[in-house]
């Protein structure tokens, strides 16, 4: 998979996410999901769908079983989205990490959006 990177101080890493696992632009990414800024799970899953990218529904409670979206929520209710494929955390904000990037360890995994690549 491909990093997608979202300009600092932007509110699009939803449409980062979407773009990473559609295999395609950030600009492309945003067209998928429809608007730029905050994004929920049911933007997301439609995106992914538009994309033909196989995912669930609606968001999971909790942390994944496999690949999926995460939903990332900080104690001061700012929320991120990161792409979590083959045991990596594509943050579309700082990087490809093994383990949850240090200024992640704050937030908490509230929920997911699980998908299938083949």
């Amino acid at each position: 998979m491909k990093l997608v990177k979202q300009p600092r101080g932007s509110r699009v890493c939803g449409q980062a996410c979407v773009a990473m696992l559609a295999d395609t632009d950030l600009k492309n990414g945003i067209k998928l999901v429809g608007h730029v800024g905050g994004t929920w799970g049911h933007h997301l899953a439609a995106a992914l769908k538009r994309a033909y990218v196989p995912c669930a529904d609606k968001l999971v409670r909790g942390e994944p079983d496999g690949d999926a979206l995460l939903f990332f929520k900080y104690p001061s209710n700012r929320r991120h989205w990161v792409v979590w494929y083959d045991g990596k955390y594509y943050d579309p904000l700082e990087g490809i990490f093994r383990r949850v990037p240090k200024y992640l360890r704050r937030a908490q995994i509230t929920s997911h959006l699980p998908f299938f690549l083949p």
